[in-house]
């Protein structure tokens, strides 16, 4: 029977340039084969070893045919024919099938069925197989797969190495773990006599730092440099942006600068994470002068350090918080003389900066702008309008932005813009900074309808707003909603300190440890003083 096909076989070993044209025109042929057409008459008839099936599978899933690879190869499994004509019985292959379809998320779930298939045909997964196979459940974010599987792995006489742990840490990501346990794992692979690389440290510091431990991430940073890890532009990527997620700008600058003096070439990301660590930080100057360091490295280094849409934006928010308009006007139009488009973001950030130098009327027509050019506003988007608007005075055009979005969010339930707890606080500050006190309570009425509930800001901008046009009922009436919310007591003391200011006679409806905290907080006026303490 090997007989029957050692001549094809001998013919493709003897001459391999024949071999390779052919196993290229194999693999064009089957990405011409529509979708829903049988491969039958591509593949009929012929023989190919495990070799040859692996490189017509890698055509396939560089031209990006990873589907019809997977088709071909099934096809080849259950040929009915010459059972030594499709040598597919190795665990490589399924392997490189895995691997094809776990690069997104969306498609582990077809490594895994290619990893059970593998299993189910008597084929033992070797290690490769099965950090493949925990990679796919991770990225999936099928936790108790993923721990299934490991399991499985420590039953064989197979011995995990520093991938496997590497996955299972990434996997505690993507699963929405707790970095807790990525610290376990960590452990675990120490313990077991795994030596950690650069791989798995960065993995656990990239876990940490997604989950506000920044700290703890700027820690398992330190230990790898202590234990002589030749730290790569991944690493450092991370460890700056823990520092960045921790408001640390000067922390993520250290970090930077061991990084240049350790020789490693920072990229964009590099950049990117600096620049955040000075926006989160409101240090401005810093960013346009990181900007400046990135703009010098780009052409020697060949784009490698390219500005980016989250270069730009960074950036304008950074100048737009500091009020630096002219900045964020210079940067914005830089990035359209480079051809990079604005989004959503690149919005927020420049009505920002127009809401700090009062500019409300730039601030609608950016947006206009922007909308023209395809841009979709969000909830952040318009609450930053809001807010120039509410700023400028302009009230009224604040309120309509807000039916706006009321309208867009009962049209479309899916929509981006729904009103949330800022927008609510924006409208009712802008309502109360103009005196349209009946407004501020109408749009307190639409809040509670829509469940969305009221902050202590909120109280206190509704309570200023019947306060400033003596409306007293009103207040009390807002003061008694407050205290059934159970807002904290720190949180309602300036409400608190209002209220007792201009109307004391609301003194007999306020809890003793509110007037307690309107001592301590009044700190000025006689009058006030004298009828909080009489004696």
């Amino acid at each position: 029977m090997a007989g029957d096909a050692s001549p094809d076989i001998a013919h493709n070993l003897q001459e391999p340039g024949q071999n390779q044209v052919d196993l290229l025109q194999l693999a064009k042929q089957l990405a011409d084969v529509p979708a829903r057409q049988p491969i039958t008459n591509v593949l009929e008839g012929r023989t190919l070893q495990r070799r040859q099936i692996m490189k017509v599978l890698s055509y396939l899933d560089r031209w990006g045919h990873s589907n019809k690879a997977l088709k071909a190869f099934e096809w080849m499994q259950s040929y009915s024919g010459d059972r030594h004509a499709f040598d597919t019985q190795d665990t490589f292959l399924y392997t490189r099938l895995m691997t094809m379809f776990s690069r997104r998320s969306s498609d582990c779930s077809q490594a895994l069925r290619i990893f059970d298939s593998m299993q189910s045909r008597g084929i033992k997964p070797d290690l490769v197989a099965y950090n493949t196979a925990i990679n796919a459940a991770g990225k999936a974010g099928d936790w108790e797969r993923t721990v299934q599987i490991y399991e499985a792995l420590q039953d064989s006489d197979l011995k995990a190495d520093v991938w496997t742990f590497t996955s299972l840490i990434n996997a505690c990501q993507s699963c929405g773990s707790d970095w807790k346990s990525g610290l376990e794992v960590f452990q675990d692979m120490e313990e077991q006599g795994v030596v950690p690389n650069v791989h798995a440290y960065t993995s656990l510091i990239s876990l940490c730092q997604r989950a506000g431990q920044w700290r703890k991430a700027m820690q398992i940073f330190r230990r790898m440099e202590a234990a002589d890890i030749k730290v790569d532009v991944v690493a450092y990527n991370s460890a700056i942006a823990a520092c960045a997620k921790g408001g640390d700008w000067e922390q993520a600058w250290a970090v930077f600068s061991s990084m240049r003096r350790e020789g490693v070439q920072p990229n964009t990301v590099s950049y990117n994470s600096l620049l955040s660590a000075c926006e989160r930080c409101g240090q401005a100057e810093r960013a346009l002068e990181v900007f400046s360091m990135m703009e010098k490295e780009a052409g020697p280094t060949f784009g490698y350090t390219g500005s980016s849409l989250v270069t730009y934006n960074t950036l304008i928010s950074a100048c737009g918080k500091a009020g630096m308009y002219d900045q964020v006007q210079r940067m914005f139009r830089e990035m359209q003389e480079r051809g990079i488009r604005g989004d959503v973001f690149t919005m927020c950030g420049i009505i920002t900066a127009c809401e700090k130098v009062g500019l409300w009327h730039e601030a609608q027509e950016v947006m206009q702008r922007l909308q023209d050019d395809g841009v979709q506003p969000n909830t952040a988007a318009y609450n930053a309008l809001i807010k120039a608007l509410g700023t400028g005075g302009q009230w009224e055009a604040a309120v309509r932005v807000f039916e706006t979005m009321q309208s867009c969010a009962a049209d479309e339930p899916e929509c981006s813009c729904t009103p949330d707890l800022v927008t609510y606080s924006s409208i009712i500050s802008a309502c109360q900074k103009s005196l349209q006190w009946q407004k501020a309570l109408d749009v307190y009425e639409g809040m509670r309808a829509a469940h969305v509930q009221p902050n202590a800001y909120v109280f206190s901008s509704l309570i200023a707003a019947c306060e400033d046009s003596n409306e007293w009922e009103h207040a009390l009436a807002i003061f008694s909603d407050m205290k059934a919310s159970n807002i904290e007591l720190d949180a309602v003391t300036m409400a608190g300190r209002k209220l007792v200011y201009m109307f004391p006679g609301v003194l007999s409806a306020v809890p003793g440890p509110l007037v307690n905290a309107a001592k301590i907080a009044v700190k000025s006026g006689r009058a006030a003083r004298q009828w909080i303490s009489p004696s």
